[in-house]
């Protein structure tokens, strides 16, 4: 019993001394006010600690007994709410309910509701919206203790920024849908090698239907060229086995459709929320390739032309000088046949005379044609543009050649809608373009055939018809006739001579004077040559009055220009 006394002191933290001889029952008796005093002691230390917890705490707390008067309240929930000291004093709740529920934008539902929450009596979580924009979030909870139920519990957190956060983060998650959506490129995402995502492109590049494929295996997208089969099973193990992500490379997909398309395509993978995510960004480069291979062939062909150009440069430069070097001595043979003429009037020899000077003329004629063509295609040749009556010019020069027609039993006919035409013009360069139409007329004109010179005023323009009734030109040459070295007949046995330059270098002529020429005819009946002739006036030039020119130099000229034609 001594022990038990003494374990009792132990327990209480009393001194045994403190109490002297006092006797068994009001020792008990004293032990049992200090006890109670012990546990009114912890009792209010306990309930300053939780005062100080609910104080301290970041949630509004509002406690009720189970007739709706209030128990407790914090400062948080004072700061939350706003309420003044005298609504609370009541303790009423259901004058705090009305007073509160004009701070909330959707007061009409807070009283009932609340009514209803209360009346489960169960754990509640629900978010009110206040007039100034404040969201709070506000828990229920049933006060139980030994199983009876003492009172409920309100807590009120303020979650406006959190709120704000997640309202950005939809608008950003909705952005960022958008932006998928509107890019170029084909976005497609696999969670767990299932399509996750795909855009309008890549829906539009893959032609597939995008409700219909969300969901399915990465199959259903299309497979991979089996050329291509080893590097993207590479390229997914390497996705597939931690967060990484890989280059642009170029891959051939067969479509559904069976169709080969030709793409260039990245990739990344990341993980979230234990699923693995993998993106795929490609784009369609069919054309791109299809450009590039263009380019590469242009560029192949650019080199070509240019090296046709260096070649064209030095055929020219070769034409040139061998032009030149021919002229010399050209020129002393003609003096030289000349010379004998004078010397030796012998009818047998005048027959030989007249065939050396008519091949020195061809000869002339070549070499002068050769040397102005060169110059033309290497942009050196200049024409001396006067203001001429070209009527006169082209008439002079058609009715010099009216006696050499003569002689071939063919009509030379000039005829004219205008009398006088003023117009800027090489005069020199005219006859030697009408020279050179003539002498291709009566070339291929059977005796008894006419030739025909007509020019008609167009206001604007003249046109020079020179018309005859020959061989005509085959349809298929229509389009070549004019170029350098081309000829109608290309044989040895043809009817007659020629280089192939006269027409191109006529043509060269008449477009140093901003006209045009075309020819129409048909195989058997005649040729009809067009040329078309802009009517301008050369700046500060008065009109040139034609010189009368001495007839053996205009027989020189036509000796020239008709030296390929023989007797």
């Amino acid at each position: 019993m001594e022990y038990f006394v003494e374990s009792i002191f132990v327990l209480v933290g009393v001194n045994k001394m403190d109490y002297g001889d006092m006797s068994k029952e009001d020792l008990i008796k004293e032990l049992r006010r200090k006890d109670i005093i012990i546990k009114e002691s912890l009792n209010k230390d306990t309930e300053l600690m939780l005062r100080a917890i609910l104080e301290s705490t970041a949630d509004g707390i509002l406690v009720l007994d189970y007739n709706s008067n209030i128990l407790h309240y914090n400062k948080k929930f004072l700061e939350i709410w706003k309420v003044p000291e005298e609504i609370l004093s009541t303790r009423d709740a259901c004058k705090l309910v009305h007073y509160v529920e004009d701070q909330l934008s959707n007061s009409e539902n807070f009283i009932s509701g609340t009514k209803k929450i209360t009346a489960d009596c169960a754990e509640h979580i629900d978010r009110l919206y206040f007039n100034n924009h404040r969201v709070v979030e506000r828990h229920f909870s049933p006060l139980i203790l030994d199983g009876n139920l003492e009172g409920i519990v309100w807590t009120f957190r303020d979650i406006t920024h959190r709120v704000i956060l997640e309202r950005e983060l939809i608008k950003s998650k909705k952005l960022y849908r958008r932006l998928i959506e509107r890019l170029p490129e084909g976005v497609v995402v696999y969670r767990d090698s299932k399509v996750f995502l795909i855009n309008n492109a890549a829906e539009e590049l893959l032609k597939v239907n995008k409700m219909e494929v969300l969901g399915q295996d990465e199959d259903c997208l299309g497979k991979i060229h089996p050329d291509f089969e080893k590097i993207s099973a590479e390229r997914f193990k390497d996705l597939s086995s931690n967060e990484t992500s890989l280059k642009f490379y170029e891959k051939k997909l067969i479509l559904n459709s069976g169709e080969i398309i030709l793409i260039e395509t990245a990739s990344f993978s990341f993980i979230s929320e234990n699923q693995l995510f993998i993106t795929s960004i490609f784009r369609d480069i069919t054309e791109r390739k299809k450009i590039l291979k263009l380019e590469q062939t242009i560029t192949e062909k650019n080199k070509l032309l240019a090296a046709e150009k260096e070649y064209s440069k030095l055929k020219t430069q070769l034409f040139s000088t061998i032009s030149h070097e021919l002229k010399t001595p050209l020129n002393i043979i003609f003096a030289s046949i000349q010379l004998l003429e004078k010397l030796y009037l012998i009818e047998p020899l005048n027959k030989y005379f007249k065939v050396m000077k008519q091949n020195c003329y061809r000869l002339l004629r070549l070499i002068n044609n050769l040397i102005d063509i060169n110059r033309i295609e290497v942009g050196f040749y200049k024409l001396d543009f006067k203001n001429h009556d070209v009527i006169r010019i082209i008439e002079d020069i058609t009715l010099s050649v009216v006696d050499y027609t003569k002689t071939k039993d063919i009509e030379l006919i000039f005829d004219t809608d205008v009398e006088e035409k003023i117009m800027a013009c090489d005069a020199e360069k005219l006859e030697r373009i009408m020279l050179n139409l003539l002498s291709n007329a009566i070339k291929f004109t059977e005796p008894s055939g006419t030739i025909k010179v007509n020019i008609y005023d167009r206001i604007d323009k003249i046109e020079i018809h020179v018309k005859d009734s020959g061989i005509g030109i085959p349809k298929d040459m229509l389009n070549t006739i004019f170029e350098t070295f081309r000829q109608v007949d290309s044989s040895f046995r043809r009817k007659a001579e020629g280089s192939g330059i006269g027409l191109s270098l006529v043509k060269s002529l008449v477009e140093l004077h901003d006209g045009m020429i075309s020819v129409v005819s048909d195989l058997g009946i005649g040729s009809n040559f067009i040329i078309e002739l802009p009517v301008k006036l050369a700046e500060n030039e008065t009109m040139v009055e034609k010189e009368t020119q001495n007839s053996d130099y205009t027989i020189e000229k036509i000796n020239i220009e008709f030296s390929d034609i023989y007797s």
